[in-house]
């Protein structure tokens, strides 16, 4: 705790002006990030190849995390830190969404399989252009093994079978699923998305991860039944708290299914008694009836110091 005391009133002493990153008390809420991209180039709702997959949003390629520092963006963190949890990292210039009352940064993973995991961390911020620096690229042991105390948590479970027997790619009523419900002797897959804010020496402050996950036919051309869960963390010890929390599964369409959570954090000892809150504004992971799957994340952070926290991600299959 006093070398996070430390660490804030160094920075608020140096000028480095962290005021609320996504305030809006701070921000005009006639504004949107779309229409401010600066110096670096056409915001693409496209997706980009990334070591282990693909990544989405109103995403800028970069060439280099410099290039974000010269254009006005700051640096949250240590370059070097990042390099050692991402293995060759790419660099993304993400830009914010005003939604009446926060702007939220939304990027989604598509891992290109199973026991692949794509990793982002955000360690960059433009407070007047509303955009965020990440970084993405494979785990390295090191993200994997992430400072998470044991501290509170929270999961929510819930489960539905379909409706009608649901064969891969479209809704079939008059199919029988060959190998009724759900069981263990089933062919089954799970999509899995955890995103966690940290603070400068990378200890988690707040962790939601979800997952979804579906059991096939034994010929895998249908699937029998979902669940989708959340489970929550959070480093109470430290003054942070779960103000709210809401999550639900549901079929999409005859394509997937989707696991979605809206969470919200807080905490006021983090910042000299100034309070911080993290948001989730929903985080959703999905699951294709393929066996393939993507998560987007939405993510904001509000208060004083809310530049000192980074937003971590990781995507995968199981």
């Amino acid at each position: 705790m006093w070398l996070k005391v430390c660490l804030v009133v160094s920075l608020l002493i140096a000028g480095v002006g962290i005021v609320s990153q996504l305030s809006p008390t701070a921000l005009p809420q006639t504004q949107s990030a779309m229409g401010m991209m600066g110096m670096m180039g056409t915001m693409q709702p496209a997706r980009f190849p990334v070591p282990g997959g693909e990544v989405g949003g109103t995403l800028t390629l970069l060439p280099s995390a410099a290039t974000y520092q010269q254009a006005g963006g700051q640096f949250a963190g240590k370059l070097a830190d990042v390099q050692a949890r991402l293995l060759n990292p790419q660099f993304f210039q993400v830009a914010g969404m005003w939604d009446g009352s926060t702007y939220h940064f939304d990027v989604q993973g598509y891992p290109a399989g199973k026991g692949v995991r794509i990793a982002m961390i955000t360690f960059g911020y433009n407070l007047s252009a509303h955009t965020e620096l990440v970084a993405v690229g494979a785990a390295t042991s090191l993200f994997m093994n992430k400072k998470l105390p044991a501290e509170s948590s929270q999961q929510k479970t819930q489960s539905i079978a379909p409706n009608a027997c649901v064969q891969v790619g479209k809704i079939s009523p008059q199919l029988s699923c060959g190998g009724g419900g759900g069981g263990s002797s089933l062919p089954y897959t799970t999509f899995n998305m955890e995103t966690y804010f940290t603070d400068p020496v990378y200890i988690d402050l707040a962790d939601v991860t979800d997952s979804i996950g579906c059991y096939y036919s034994a010929s895998g051309r249908y699937v029998t039944g979902c669940s989708g869960w959340d489970n929550r963390y959070w480093y109470s010890t430290d003054g942070w708290y779960e103000v709210s929390h809401s999550s639900y599964m549901q079929y999409v369409n005859s394509g997937h299914a989707m696991e979605s959570t809206t969470d919200h954090f807080r905490n006021k000892p983090f910042c000299l008694l100034n309070w911080t809150d993290v948001y989730m504004h929903p985080n959703e992971a999905h699951l294709l009836y393929d066996g393939s799957g993507y998560g987007n994340e939405s993510t904001g952070q509000t208060g004083n110091c809310a530049g000192l926290i980074s937003v971590q991600t990781a995507w995968w299959n199981s």
